[in-house]
């Protein structure tokens, strides 16, 4: 009797959503470090070990090992952040397009409260440039979201319109407030070395010659933790996903619809706008640029978030490991390759990721039919031992 519940132990553990979710994420990885080699191969077969070698180690083996890990953390914080964002946003049946924008817009306003706030707030300057960025992150994705909710606007083209919208208007401002500008708009001005983030013993740790680990990547993890809290083990959580799965059974149950949306963006904004908080407060050296070119940073957020099956934890694991291919890929230079080869491969990642139902699906026909096998093969010695 007791091996019979081990054993029915061992197979809920191989169905388990997070097993199957898990072992889809691998497949599709998989595949792509696969047709990434091919496509290396194609471009230099002599240089193609040491190259997807570079891109396995995540350049440890090039910079130094701790340095990279460094470096890791430090590119992982926007990816967690946009990340969640995205992933946030999709449970409850909305697609956060605009988190690009966000993160501009929240960047801004936490550079701007630890130039003007430092004298009056101090050592806690960072916490309100934070606190910052997620209202100004929130609030430009209020804007979609009313849309959405109460006139029926397209999200996607609505957030795709704040992208550009929230670029223009703080390249704008950034040269208007000399408070951020310098006076021959050069460049922007650093944040007092006094706002930013602390390190936490992360530098000791983990020494990096620029920008490198901080509570940023402590922050990015726990506001994950949160979100997987919420999602799963609130109200809250419930009512918004409810909404995302059928909105008129969430009206029928007496759950309101538009606040599910709005609040859903609302949250989604904040977590994109602390992303860009966290990547602007690392360090003095870090400005705000004028561009006109959206950042590309939302966009790979969804990949983050598809990599990690819009779940906060394994979205969490998705944002180290993108962070990891980039680290690795800025190294591929010295073997004459281009680094937007990996962008390729997180790409072909990604398509994999959209045959993850049917590898779930097999997946799981595979372990019944197996346990079916064996549970056949059981009943046969038992008869057998009957009759003996």
């Amino acid at each position: 009797m007791e091996g019979k519940n081990n054993k029915g132990h061992f197979e809920k553990f191989l169905i388990s959503p997070i097993t199957i979710s898990l072992l889809a994420t691998v497949i599709s990885v998989l595949i792509g470090l696969v047709l990434g080699g091919i496509i290396l191969a194609v471009c230099n077969m002599e240089q193609l070990i040491p190259g997807l070698g570079t891109i396995m180690t995540g350049g440890i083996r090039l910079t130094g090992g701790v340095k990279a890990m460094a470096r890791f953390c430090y590119y992982a914080m926007p990816l967690i952040m946009c990340g969640l964002s995205l992933g946030f946003a999709f449970k409850t049946g909305t697609l956060n397009i605009g988190a690009s924008g966000q993160y501009w817009v929240g960047a801004f306003a936490a550079i701007i409260v630890a130039s003007a706030g430092y004298n009056t707030f101090g050592s806690f300057t960072w916490v309100i440039a934070v606190l910052a960025a997620a209202v100004a992150g929130a609030v430009w994705a209020l804007i979609p979201g009313i849309l959405n909710a109460y006139r029926n606007v397209n999200i996607i083209i609505s957030g795709i319109m704040m992208n550009y919208i929230g670029t223009y208007m703080v390249s704008i401002l950034i040269k208007n407030v000399k408070l951020v500008y310098e006076a021959d708009q050069s460049r922007t001005l650093s944040i007092p070395e006094g706002t930013i983030l602390p390190k936490l013993g992360l530098d000791k740790l983990l020494p990096s010659s620029g920008a490198g680990a901080n509570a940023g990547i402590l922050i990015a993890i726990a506001l994950g933790c949160v979100m997987y809290f919420i999602v799963n083990k609130t109200i809250l959580g419930y009512e918004l996903k409810t909404c995302g799965f059928n909105r008129e059974a969430a009206r029928y149950a007496g759950i309101s619809e538009k606040r599910s949306v709005v609040l859903s963006m609302v949250i989604a904004g904040a977590l994109a706008g602390v992303g860009g908080a966290l990547v602007y407060l690392s360090s003095t050296g870090n400005r705000l640029p004028i561009t006109d070119t959206v950042s590309g940073i939302g966009f790979t957020g969804i990949a983050v978030a598809l990599l990690g099956m819009m779940n906060p934890l394994g979205i969490i694991l998705a944002g180290f490991f993108v962070s990891y291919l980039n680290v690795g890929g800025a190294n591929l230079q010295m073997f004459g390759f281009s680094s937007e080869i990996v962008e390729v491969i997180l790409a072909v990642i990604i398509f994999s990721c959209a045959f993850a139902p049917k590898i779930k699906d097999g997946y799981y026909t595979m372990i019944n039919k197996l346990f079916q096998e064996k549970e056949v093969e059981h009943t046969q010695e038992q008869i057998k031992g009957v009759k003996k």
